[in-house]
């Protein structure tokens, strides 16, 4: 009987296993492939690097790194499937199908070349010994003397990282999504000499330093010498900080030279000190895998312009735009237009209207947002109702929605709510239910102007002097020239009431402030109409009677 199984369960699998024709046709297939990559003339803009230095990485990673051919795939297919990935964030779906394999095969192959290029650390990251002053100190004055007993920089960068749901809040930091804290220190060649990673990106960069400092393969610092470092971090004897509290990037020498010792000192500091800043952005630029998603550093350059005033009334600027475009084109290394600008713009837009109106909508309730998981959240029965209505609402119920929090501080205002739409009927209600405001000092009229909620106009009708006060809505709250006209229309109407006090003043002295109420209640006719509820709209008519 077991035989008959045995037998069974071959053909069924023999069943789904490619001929060996196929196979055969496939392995010539990737043959070519490879050809023409190396000797085509496009392997570095394909893979990243240039032939020889394919050539070369190849016979490194199997002479020191240990890579060595399977039965059906050779060293070069192993490093060119590998860099496909890295250089170009290629996903494994479409690396196995360009290379006709199967997506185990893939990630299998990934995973061996990567463990042969961290086997060749000790050969390329080496710490410094600090006998030597650095070249790029020592051949520049504005550097040399001062800095002759510096070794390097350090710096910390993130690294975006998908991890459990569970252990994701530990990971999402400032960036908004799970990251890890890279900390690396370089010379000033623009070489690493000490890695650190694995660190959730909720870490602060100076405890990451002291961790740094202590474990078994620490941070070699010579003793006699030190390394600069931002002002993040503590000034100790092995690290030298900026000066707090004085300007510091190079951008903002650009207009002003530095005008005094500090000035100075932080110029030459930051100067030398972008040689980390550079270091990442090479190997960024280089190695696409590890660089931040487009749509987190396009967020990042709309909350920027919004933060510095190029978003007037909700619509970004033409200098804003140009902001974008170029830090954006810098930071991806290929040029962006305007309209590509604007199309990602309104995409985002778009998914976060579904998203918000989602849980917030006046349709629906019941749903909250986390932002520790960044999932929207409710019971399960809420969930099933809305997927039965909306079948395509089930992708949100465990999708990660990315920078929520800096999409609603953009595009929440811009969302129809509705809250001002009615029907005459419910119009009428929400008139009949207008309630009378008594004022019964000058003080109360102030009041309401400082709160915006009214404005003074004056309206001459016969010999009557009619005095208005009208909704602040109606009253540009840019318009200096109106706000001056409206203080002196306050301070008329404050003389006249002075000029009638003299007369009352000669038969009933009062103080001033009681005597301005008294003359208020007496010859002013009050009445206020308060439109319903949903609106700000307060109209306040005072009407003074014919001076006998």
């Amino acid at each position: 009987m077991a035989i008959v199984i045995h037998r069974r369960l071959s053909k069924k699998n023999n069943h789904n296993l490619l001929s060996k024709e196929e196979l055969l046709k496939r392995q010539l297939e990737r043959e070519r492939l490879l050809h023409k990559l190396i000797k085509g003339g496009k392997c570095r803009e394909l893979i990243r690097v240039s032939e020889q230095a394919f050539r070369k990485l190849c016979t490194i990673l199997r002479r020191d790194g240990g890579l060595r051919p399977t039965q059906r795939m050779s060293v070069e297919e192993h490093v060119a499937r590998f860099l496909h990935i890295v250089g170009n964030d290629m996903r494994n779906t479409m690396v196995s199908f360009i290379y006709g394999r199967a997506k185990s095969t893939t990630s299998r192959c990934f995973h061996r070349v990567l463990r042969a290029v961290v086997a060749l650390e000790s050969y390329y990251v080496q710490q410094p010994k600090g006998d030597v002053v650095p070249k790029e100190i020592q051949e520049k004055k504005r550097f040399y003397p001062y800095f002759k007993n510096c070794v390097g920089a350090i710096d910390g960068t993130h690294v975006r990282v998908k991890v459990p749901n569970r252990d994701a809040p530990r990971y999402r930091g400032r960036k908004g999504y799970p990251t890890i804290n890279v900390l690396a220190a370089c010379s000033f060649d623009l070489k690493f000499t000490y890695i650190l990673t694995g660190w959730e990106g909720t870490a602060s960069d100076s405890r990451i330093v002291k961790d740094a400092l202590k474990r078994d393969d620490k941070l070699l610092i010579p003793r006699g010498r030190y390394c600069l470092v931002d002002a993040g971090l503590p000034h100790t004897i092995k690290l030298m900080t900026p000066y707090r509290g004085v300007r510091y990037h190079l951008k903002e020498y650009s207009a002003h030279p530095p005008v005094n010792a500090k000035e100075l000192f932080n110029l030459r500091h930051s100067s030398l000190r972008n040689a980390i800043e550079r270091s990442f952005g090479v190997l960024k630029r280089r190695f696409p895998i590890i660089r931040n998603h487009m749509d987190n550093v396009l967020v990042e350059a709309l909350v920027k312009e919004d933060d510095i005033g190029n978003r007037v009334n909700g619509t970004f600027t033409s200098q804003a735009y140009v902001n974008m475009i170029a830090g954006l084109s810098k930071e991806f290394n290929k040029p962006i237009t305007k309209d590509q600008l604007k199309n990602r713009m309104k995409t985002l837009k778009c998914n976060f209207s579904k998203w918000y109106d989602m849980y917030r909508g006046t349709s629906l309730s019941g749903f909250s947002w986390n932002s520790q998981t960044k999932h929207i959240e409710a019971k399960e029965e809420i969930w099933e109702q809305l997927i039965k209505a909306n079948p395509e609402a089930a992708a949100f119920r465990t999708k990660d929605i990315l920078n929520y929090s800096q999409l609603e501080m953009l595009f929440s205002d811009d969302r129809a709510s509705g809250s001002k739409a009615e029907t005459t009927k419910e119009k009428n209600a929400r008139l009949s239910k207008s309630k009378e405001i008594k004022i019964k000092k000058i003080a109360d009229v102030e009041k309401l102007m400082a709160n915006k909620e009214v404005s003074l106009e004056n309206v001459h009708k016969d010999d009557d002097e009619d005095i208005q006060i009208v909704s602040a809505t109606d009253v540009s709250p840019d318009g200096s020239s109106k706000a001056k006209k409206l203080k002196s229309k306050k301070r008329k109407l404050e003389s006249k009431l002075q000029d009638e006090d003299e007369v009352v003043a000669e038969t009933e002295p009062e103080p001033q402030q009681n005597l301005l109420n008294t003359i208020l209640c007496k010859h002013l006719k009050k009445s206020l109409m308060l439109r319903g509820k949903g609106t700000n709209l307060v109209t306040i008519e005072v009407r003074k009677s014919r001076k006998s």
